[in-house]
């Protein structure tokens, strides 16, 4: 065994002590565990969490009374720019809550619920993000319900409803192709028995939404 003296006089042998560099290759071997163990604690978390979501989504996929929504034009054609769609509780009438979609493409998977069952409020919106409503009545013709829509743990329910198509004298179209829309163009004013143009209190002429007779607005 090879010593030396130091500058005191005391012997060091080659196992007395030793210098920093041998510690090196231990040190960097457990920095290694200690990251792949921590990555694996993180992977437990990860499944551990996972395993605890019982959590379910529904698919909602609309189209129109007198047709689908095969591209935007199905949509803007009829003067819907977006559909809105509420979430409450079934029974409760709890709002979960609500977002506004473009109506192209014509479905939305929801955010996460807990199961149960759910009524869906589901409206086509204007493009000025306004709803569509009776002048007469002040209702919302552009809405219906999709009730008792069945949220299962882990799995995600596919549904679907229609639409009712907005008055053409409502639905901020230039339908007849003459430059004027809705309550500008003289085609869609109400005229009494007579055929005379009618007026409301300030002085202005009324509009005609010429409802069909599947379209009820919703009060």
């Amino acid at each position: 065994m090879s010593r030396r003296t130091d500058k005191g006089g005391m012997e060091m042998g080659g196992m007395g002590m030793t210098d920093e560099t041998s510690f090196r290759g231990p040190v960097r071997r457990r920095t290694r565990g200690l990251a792949v163990l921590a990555l694996c604690v993180s992977l437990l978390v990860a499944v551990f969490v996972a395993g605890c979501d019982d959590s379910g989504r529904y698919r909602l996929a609309w189209s129109f009374s007198d047709g689908p929504v095969v591209d935007a034009a199905d949509c803007s054609s009829r003067g819907v720019g977006l559909v809105q769609i509420t979430v409450f509780r079934s029974g409760g009438g709890e709002q979960i809550g609500s977002q506004r979609v473009r109506c192209f493409p014509p479905e939305r998977l929801s955010m996460k619920l807990d199961p149960g069952t759910y009524d869906l409020q589901v409206e086509g919106i204007r493009f000025d993000g306004r709803s569509f409503l009776d002048p007469d009545t002040g209702g919302h013709l552009v809405m219906t319900w999709v009730r008792g829509v069945e949220v299962r743990s882990g799995e995600t329910t596919d549904t679907q409803v229609q639409l009712f198509r907005p008055a053409k004298c409502l639905d901020g179209v230039d339908n007849d192709q003459d430059g004027l829309i809705d309550d500008m163009d003289p085609g869609c004013w109400k005229r009494d028995d007579k055929g005379d143009i009618q007026f409301d209190d300030q002085g202005r002429h009324m509009a005609d939404p010429t409802h069909d007779d599947e379209q009820e607005p919703v009060r």
